[in-house]
């Protein structure tokens, strides 16, 4: 089997997953996985600090990168903690709506002072407001999510759906 050509940026993902399983096991690298070893070692020793970069994973035109599917899926599991919590009896519905008004109140007060805080206020532990602090500070979250869309967040993670 042939190395990739030295300029082809781009390395399959399954090829890097089969390197790492050969690593695991302790199996011999065929010719093909020490030039992928080494081509992603090269580039970050060579000053690459991005990881999709180094292996170089693009991201298509309209789709979100794997950083950012983490971090709405972490968003959206601290979501369903907070409906789970707070208004376990009501539905999808009721709890969308409340978590909804809780989340305007907060961003339109406290979180002002709050949002530079590196961790969460103690006032607000256990609170409602200590689980919407810890929502607004991930990554994909800068903005109080609608109603509808907590409500689509809630479905979406329900066992039944």
């Amino acid at each position: 089997m042939n190395a990739p050509a030295a300029e082809d940026c781009s390395l399959d993902l399954s090829m890097l997953v089969e390197l790492k399983n050969n690593l695991d096991e302790n199996f011999p690298l065929t010719e093909n996985q020490r030039h992928l070893l080494g081509e992603v070692l090269g580039r970050l020793i060579f000053g690459e600090r991005n990881l999709l970069a180094v292996f170089g994973v693009k991201v298509s035109p309209g789709q979100r990168s794997a950083a950012t599917r983490n971090a709405i899926d972490q968003r959206n599991r601290l979501i369903c903690e907070v409906a789970a919590k707070f208004y376990p009896s009501l539905s999808f519905n009721e709890q969308s709506q409340r978590i909804s008004e809780a989340w305007s109140r907060y961003t339109a007060s406290a979180w002002h002072r709050e949002k530079s805080c590196i961790e969460c206020p103690s006032r607000h532990a256990g609170k409602i407001y200590g689980a919407l602090w810890k929502i607004m500070k991930s990554p994909e979250t800068s903005h109080v999510l609608s109603a509808e869309r907590l409500r689509k967040v809630l479905v979406a993670s329900s066992p039944y759906s």
